[in-house]
Parts: C-alpha cells; sequence; structure tokens
C-alpha cells in the first residue's frame, strides 16, 4: 500500500486523510475536472472545434470592406492568388460535407454588397447583383472551368485518386446550381 508522502496516511487514489494538504489539493483538482468534464459534454466538440481542419466552417470575411486586391480572375492578371469563391469560403476539401458546400454557395449568391478595390473592379462586375442568375452563372462557369481544367485527372485516374474526390464534388455542386438556375429563370 502506497503512503502519503504529506502525512503518512495510506493512500487509494487519494490521501485518506482529509486535513492533509495533499488529500485536499488532489480532491480539489479532480473535482474541477469532473465539472469541466460535464461541460464539454453538454457542449458538442467543443475541444475540436478549437483545432484546425476539424470541419468548422471558416469565419467569412467582412463584405463592408473592400475585397483584396489578389482575390481576381485570370482574365483580368496573370497569376490571381484567390478566386471570389474561395475568400467567400467555398472549399471542395475533404472535410466539406455537401450542405456545408451548399451553404457556402448560397452564402456566395446572396453576398451584398461586393465592394471592388482598385485592381478587382472589373471581375466582380462579372458576378452581377446578389441572389441574379448572373452570378449563378458565373459561379456555375467558374466551377466548369476548374473541373475542365483538370481534365487529366480523369485521363489518368489511378495516379490522381487523390483529386477525384474534390472533382466529383465540384460536379454534384454544378448540378446543384443548375437545378437553382432552372428553379429561378421558370
Amino acid at each position: 500500500m502506497q503512503m502519503c508522502p504529506s502525512c503518512g496516511a495510506p493512500m487509494f487514489s487519494e490521501c485518506a486523510n482529509t486535513n492533509c494538504s495533499v488529500g485536499r489539493s488532489v480532491s480539489l483538482n479532480r473535482e474541477l475536472k469532473r465539472k469541466h468534464e460535464s461541460r464539454t459534454r453538454d457542449v458538442p466538440n467543443l475541444r475540436n472545434s478549437r483545432r484546425r481542419g476539424s470541419g468548422r466552417m471558416k469565419r467569412r470575411p467582412d463584405l463592408s470592406k473592400p475585397i483584396p486586391n489578389d482575390v481576381n480572375g485570370a482574365d483580368f492578371v496573370s497569376d490571381p492568388k484567390k478566386s471570389l469563391l474561395s475568400f467567400l469560403g467555398y472549399s471542395r476539401a475533404a472535410n466539406q460535407s455537401d450542405s456545408m458546400r451548399q451553404d457556402s454557395l448560397n452564402f456566395i449568391i446572396n453576398a451584398d454588397p461586393l465592394i471592388p478595390s482598385d485592381k478587382n473592379k472589373g471581375y466582380l462586375l462579372l458576378f452581377g447583383p446578389q441572389n441574379s442568375v448572373k452570378r449563378i452563372r458565373r459561379i456555375i462557369h467558374i466551377l466548369e472551368k476548374q473541373v475542365g481544367a483538370q481534365f487529366w485527372v480523369r485521363k489518368n485516374p489511378v495516379k490522381h485518386a487523390k483529386k477525384i474526390p474534390a472533382l466529383e464534388k465540384a460536379e454534384k455542386d454544378i448540378v446543384w446550381l443548375k437545378q437553382i438556375l432552372k428553379d429561378k429563370i421558370q
């Protein structure tokens, strides 16, 4: 049997002597730990939500500020850093479910105002007003262009197996957007 280093009383999982300072601190720490665990059980994935890549949606940018110059299209600059879709939170990463991607696309369709900076005004004008047919068509065009540019993935699927899920997600999103466009036009 182990003895308490502070008072010499027998220790089971903690000091049996309630007047011992070691016994009190150990029981206090356990009580605090139990309270913390009960709080984290009440809130699902509290610990995971603080980690990167946990599937949690990224914070959306503040649309009351101009959209940065590096958000642009290949039609306007030779090497665009980001498209408007990725800037506003659209991603086909492995941790993005269909509903998360559709939520991001809905946000992009309804995003307003799109305040341009001095170098991306022409690019942002292509998207038209919020919730318009023009904006939905532009998003479809961008996704189709991205899918078409990755023809080499379909050409050699064994070699590029890691790229296929993202490509399939893009194709699924295009079908979903075309259905929205069809409903909007009718």
